[in-house]
Parts: structure tokens; C-alpha cells; sequence
């Protein structure tokens, strides 16, 4: 008797990954918009999950999710995220944060279509918008983003021979700009991935990432027909150690002192107080009420 043997299961054209933990309050939304995306392309979902107590789990599970559980003392962004891309059968990888949600049928279209027209693109990001309730000052913030609202045009990134020899001395702006890729919502060659995983870090795994992923000669777009509601109010004390890591890792992983001496300190609360007070400006009914932060801030 001939045995029959089911066939392999074929692997998908993409895989949507999430990294997740206690996100209840937004997820039903995200699945939503990640139902309503119009494609051709056959999509799997994957999540890790550290550690939710909200019913996070059962939210993943009932929209399509095959979730894997991760230590929450292990979680690390750069670690992580390659624990997950690990699980994915994908080439390409769409990478997107449990707060971050797709905006109209056309996001996973939008941020493949780089990576499918043009094999040495190594990955693309998505354009964010601030959501509704969001405050003037995190507004403010938004439109600074390279791939903030504003940000409409769309961006291939490949660096010239002679550029790669010289980012260690490119100026700290246009090197930022250069290597602004963002996995609040991303798509990422595994292939590529494979060769130059995300950097173990902390913080700004992304942007460590895209540095490295340019100096090897592949390319990364920037695709805002892709877009994200995204966008968050965080207290002033979070926002110090969260400005305090970005500075070091500029620092560690672009080599860059972006507030070298005491004097720059100074000049730049300065014009941090005057572009806040700008910023409420914009919006007299409840500059009152944000004052104390823009202050803090």
C-alpha cells in the first residue's frame, strides 16, 4: 500500500509580526484594519507575546495569530524582534506594534511594493499620524518626524560607494535622516535579515539596523502611502529616559554627540521652551492645560 502523505503546507507571501504586551485597549482596532486590507498577497499572522494579564492573548488567537510567549524580564527590542522574525515563514516580514494602526485597505500593499519591485531593497516604513486625542505638543513632535504626517513623498535610500566610506563623518542630521527606519511599522527582507539581523539593543534597533543594512549596499525606501495611526502622551519622566537612550545610542551606534558641552544644553532648552510655547500657541482652547508639560518637557 502506497503511503500518502499530506503536502507541506506552502509558506506565505508575507508574514505580519507583532510584538505585544497588555494591549487590550488598542488591539481590536489594529486586527480591524488588518482585516479590511485589500491584497492578493497570502498573509500570515505571528505574535510574541511578554507576559499579558488583559486578554491580549485571546484577542491574537481570535484574529488569526499564532502567538509565542516570551519571558518578560527577556523582552528586548533588538532580541526580540529577531526571536520573531525567526518564527515567520515569510521572505517578507511586515513588523508592527500593538498601538500602531493601519490606516485604509492599502497599508500591506503599500510597504511590500518596494521590496517586491526592487530585489535590493532590504526594507521600507511606513508614514505615522498622530491620533485624534492626540495633544498639540505631541502633534508638534509628529510633523518633526521624517516619517511624520508631513512626510508625503515617497523615498528610495541607497548610499553612493564614496558615501559608505564616509558615514562616520557625515553630519549627525543628515545621518538621523539617512537611517530613519522606523519598525513601529515596517517590512523587512528576511533574506536580508538573515545576514544582517536586528542589533541586540535596547532602543532604536531600527535605526542601528538601517545604518548597518546601507553600509552592506542594500537600500531601504520610505513608503507613505503606507500609513499608521500612531502616536502617544507620555509622562515627562518617561520622556527624559526615553530622550536620555536615544542620545546614547546615537552616541554608541552612529557615533554622534548631538549635545556636546553645557552651552549646548542651554541653547537647546532654550529652543525647546520657545517651539513648545509655539506649539500651544496652535492651539489657544487648552494651551492652559498643557503648559506645566510643555514646560517640563
Amino acid at each position: 500500500v502506497e503511503e500518502v502523505r499530506p503536502e507541506a503546507e506552502p509558506a506565505p507571501d508575507v508574514s505580519i509580526l507583532m510584538l505585544t504586551r497588555d494591549g487590550a485597549a488598542t488591539l481590536p482596532r489594529a486586527l480591524a484594519a488588518l482585516d479590511a486590507q485589500e491584497t492578493n498577497l497570502r498573509a500570515e499572522r505571528v505574535a510574541l507575546d511578554s507576559g499579558s494579564a488583559d486578554g491580549t492573548v485571546p484577542l491574537l488567537e481570535g484574529g488569526g495569530f499564532t502567538v509565542h510567549h516570551v519571558a518578560p524580564q527577556g523582552f528586548q527590542h533588538g532580541r526580540t524582534r529577531n526571536q520573531g522574525m525567526a518564527r515567520c515563514r515569510g521572505e517578507l516580514v511586515l513588523l508592527l506594534v500593538q498601538d500602531a494602526v493601519p490606516f485604509g485597505p492599502n497599508w500591506l500593499d503599500a510597504l511590500t511594493a518596494p521590496l517586491l519591485r526592487d530585489s535590493r531593497v532590504a526594507g521600507s516604513f511606513a508614514r505615522q499620524v498622530p491620533r485624534d486625542d492626540a495633544d498639540p505638543l505631541t502633534r508638534f513632535y509628529a510633523g518633526k518626524h521624517p516619517a511624520g504626517p508631513r512626510a508625503r513623498t515617497p523615498r528610495l535610500i541607497f548610499l553612493h560607494p564614496d558615501q559608505a566610506s564616509s558615514l562616520d563623518t557625515l553630519p549627525a542630521a543628515e545621518l538621523m535622516e539617512l537611517c530613519a527606519f522606523d519598525n513601529v511599522s515596517s517590512c523587512v527582507r528576511r533574506h536580508t535579515w538573515q545576514e544582517l539581523p536586528f542589533p541586540e539593543e535596547p532602543f532604536a534597533e531600527d535605526m542601528a539596523w538601517a545604518r548597518e543594512v546601507l553600509a552592506a549596499g542594500h537600500g531601504l525606501a520610505y513608503a507613505p502611502a503606507g500609513v499608521v495611526e500612531h502616536s502617544h502622551h507620555r509622562a515627562v519622566g518617561y520622556e527624559l529616559r526615553r530622550t536620555y537612550l536615544a542620545h546614547r545610542q546615537l552616541r554608541r551606534r552612529l557615533g554622534r554627540r548631538t549635545v556636546p558641552s553645557p552651552a549646548h544644553l542651554h541653547a537647546a532648552v532654550a529652543g525647546t521652551v520657545g517651539s513648545h510655547l509655539l506649539a500651544l500657541a496652535d492651539d489657544p482652547v487648552h494651551a492652559g492645560r498643557h503648559l506645566p508639560r510643555a514646560l517640563a518637557l
